[in-house]
Formats: C-alpha cells, sequence, structure tokens
C-alpha cells in the first residue's frame, strides 16, 4: 500500500482499488473496503512497529479524505487520539510527519 496524501484525488482512487482488491475480493465496495484498511493500520498501532509515524500518516488521510459514515469516523479519531498520546510517552521524540 503506498503512504500518499489522499487529498488528491487520483491517490485516493489508487489506494481505494488497492484497499477493494485486498480486503473485497476486487469488488467496488471502497467505502468498506477503506474502513478495513483503517481497522488494519488501528491494529497495527497498537502493536510494537518499527515506523508508527508512517501508519498513524495512512490512518489520518483516510480519517480526512475518504468517504465514510460519521460513527465510524468518531471512534476511529478517538483511538488515533488515544494513540498520540500513548506513542508521545513511549518516545522522547517524534520524527518528522510525511509529505
Amino acid at each position: 500500500m503506498p503512504i500518499v496524501s489522499l487529498s488528491h484525488k487520483a491517490n485516493l482512487e489508487i489506494v481505494t482499488n488497492l484497499a477493494c482488491a485486498l480486503f473485497m475480493g476486487g469488488r467496488p465496495m471502497g467505502r468498506h473496503a477503506l474502513n478495513i484498511l483503517a481497522s488494519v493500520l488501528e491494529e497495527m498501532l497498537s502493536r510494537e512497529q518499527q515506523q508508527p509515524e508512517a501508519l498513524q500518516f495512512m490512518l489520518d488521510q483516510i480519517l480526512q479524505h475518504a468517504p465514510s459514515t460519521p460513527d465510524m469516523l468518531k471512534g476511529a479519531r478517538k483511538f488515533a487520539h488515544t494513540n498520540q498520546l500513548h506513542s508521545l510517552n513511549k518516545r522522547q521524540s517524534l520524527h518528522p510527519c510525511l509529505p
């Protein structure tokens, strides 16, 4: 999965198509596939990872730019905020965010 800004329509389309291929058997169910991708990213962030900034960046991009329901966004934003606080407590400094 590419680590890209989803503010660009072409990038959002590419990531959505890849998520559909990975999670939906290629069926065009973009919103659901991106919700699953967000869940996978959340799970990966809850474990020890070598590059959590990249995972957090992609989760933030999905939350900001992917079509979704208000309930999904509310739960994911709460998780993202909690995870960011946990990360800050674990490390002295954060690496710069990806563009």
